[in-house]
C-alpha cells in the first residue's frame, strides 16, 4: 500500500508544472510481479474527483475519510487474501 503524498492528489494546487507521481507506475511493477497491493492514489482520486477531501485542509495529514478509505481498503485485501489459504 504506498502512500501517496497529498502533492499526489492534489497536483492543482501547486505553482508550476504538476509533477508525474511515480506511485502508479510502482503500484503496476508490483502487480506484474504478483504482489499484493492497495491502490490508494487511485482511490483518493476518486474521492476527490466526487467532491471529497481525503487530506486535511490545513496539512499534509489524512482526513477522517481518508482514513476510512484506507482502512476500508485494507479491510478488503487482507480478507480477500485470507479467503485465498
Amino acid at each position: 500500500m504506498p502512500i501517496p503524498n497529498k502533492e499526489t492528489i492534489y497536483p492543482d494546487m501547486l505553482p508550476g508544472k504538476p509533477q508525474v507521481s511515480v506511485l502508479k507506475q510502482l503500484l503496476h511493477e508490483l502487480e506484474q510481479k504478483g504482489v499484493p497491493t492497495i491502490n490508494l492514489v487511485d482511490a483518493f482520486e476518486v474521492y476527490r474527483v466526487k467532491g471529497g477531501m481525503p487530506y486535511q485542509v490545513d496539512d499534509t495529514h489524512w482526513s477522517e475519510d481518508g482514513v476510512k478509505i484506507a482502512a476500508d481498503l485494507l479491510t478488503a485485501k487482507i480478507t480477500e487474501l485470507n479467503s485465498r489459504n
